[in-house]
């Protein structure tokens, strides 16, 4: 089944040679058996086949925000006709240059081209760019060909980009010194000397004990200072 743009231009074709065998028109003439003659050279065309795509990177590591080239080497050896060239991308990516999609034109004969792109990796992670997926069609668009993918899946990972530290040093903080703070009677009681433990001598079921030694160390502790007025 042809498509409906090809059965318009054989339409007119047929048109112009009705026209111009009533008329006796030689230009009439001439166009619509051009015509009618392309038209049947085109059915008779292949669309293009045996496409092969090449890709690869520069690298595999990459710093976040860095651009890297994906080189493509399309190669096509039967056919005629124009082939869709396609890769998908993840949408964190943006193409910094050239274009991820391109139209061919292929003639008889080999077909070989480049057609890279650039890309930019503005964050860190693990990317995977798919393979290439192409597509042939016949020229009009009279027969659809092939369609298939091909070239390597390439894996990128990219790296948070590192900076240099500078502005510590010129940072001023405030510090604050925080102390100790809970009950007496889980510190112990402040001597001149030392601190009686208190809650152990509780927790030993010997309560009368720790008032005594309270009392003991108070005393001392009066007589002391005391004794230091004195001299």
């Amino acid at each position: 089944m042809f498509p409906h743009s090809f059965m318009t231009w054989v339409g007119l074709s047929l048109i112009f040679l009705a026209v111009g065998l009533a008329f006796g028109n030689l230009v009439l003439l001439t166009g619509s058996v051009f015509l009618l003659l392309a038209m049947l050279i085109i059915t008779a065309l292949q669309p293009p086949s045996g496409v092969t795509i090449e890709r690869r990177t520069p690298r595999a590591i990459c710093w976040s925000g860095d651009t890297v080239t994906v080189d493509r080497r399309m190669t096509a050896t039967r056919g005629m006709g124009p082939i869709f060239i396609h890769d998908a991308l993840p949408p964190e990516l943006e193409v910094e240059q050239g274009n991820n999609l391109r139209i061919v034109w292929k003639w008889a004969g080999t077909k070989s081209c480049d057609l890279s792109y650039q890309v930019r990796f503005p964050k860190r992670g693990e990317f995977t760019l798919p393979a290439s997926t192409w597509e042939s069609q016949a020229p009009l668009g009279v027969r659809r060909g092939q369609s298939t993918s091909s070239g390597e899946v390439i894996s990128m990972s990219v790296v948070p980009r590192i900076r240099g530290i500078t502005r510590l040093n010129e940072i001023r903080v405030t510090t604050k010194q925080t102390r100790y703070q809970d009950d007496l009677a889980q510190t112990g009681i402040s001597n001149s000397e030392f601190r009686i433990p208190r809650t152990a001598v509780l927790r030993s079921g010997r309560p009368h004990q720790a008032h005594q030694l309270e009392g003991q160390f108070e005393g001392g502790a009066q007589r002391q200072s005391t004794a230091g007025e004195r001299a």
